[in-house]
């Protein structure tokens, strides 16, 4: 019997999967919005002779800090699923799911602060304060919402790993920039 020689392997392709550049742009893009509205608040604020401006309501620091404790509890749960998203997908996308009720709390208290602020007089069209305050915590807003339907979405996938991932990610990215803006909005 002769030996044969054995084929050359093919080389490993130093190609980087689509689905994490897909989710290294949608973060990329996600930080320059944030960072042109900060940006933009900062501006304004800068050339504000007193910030807030007198009469407008002061913001709920601490109902908006046990808010905050929320949102960061849902974050732990994401990253507890991406942890157990290859072991055990289908426990990834109960965990992921918890986070997204998290996440639901957390929008619905802000909601009803926000509806609190309107009745003390913070509105969008009465001051620059009320507008950079709707425009940055109402985007956040809009994307722990996006983030709610994300995870609904992969919970009708059928709980693969991958979706799970890049689900969680999404949320992760969304929980970590809450306590920046919470800090710029209503502390600082």
């Amino acid at each position: 019997m002769t030996a044969r020689p054995l084929a050359p392997r093919p080389a490993r392709s130093a190609v980087i999967p689509g689905h994490l550049i897909g989710r290294f742009l949608v973060i990329a893009v996600e930080v320059m919005f944030f960072a042109a509205l900060v940006s933009a608040y900062l501006v304004a604020r800068g050339e504000a002779v007193v910030w807030p401006p007198v009469g407008q309501p002061r913001l709920p620091v601490a109902r908006t800090a046990i808010n905050t404790v929320v949102l960061l509890l849902s974050g732990w749960l994401a990253w507890r699923a991406l942890i157990a998203k290859d072991d055990d997908p289908p426990l990834g996308a109960r965990l992921l799911g918890w986070a997204a009720a998290g996440g639901a709390l957390f929008l619905g208290l802000q909601g009803y602060e926000w509806l609190r602020l309107i009745d003390f007089g913070l509105r969008s069209d009465t001051s620059l304060y009320g507008a950079f305050f709707y425009l940055i915590v109402g985007a956040h807003a809009a994307h722990v919402l996006a983030g709610i339907v994300a995870i609904g979405v992969v919970s009708r996938w059928g709980r693969r790993s991958e979706p799970v991932a890049g689900a969680a990610v999404f949320w992760l990215f969304v929980v970590a920039l809450w306590p920046a803006l919470y800090w710029l909005v209503y502390l600082r």
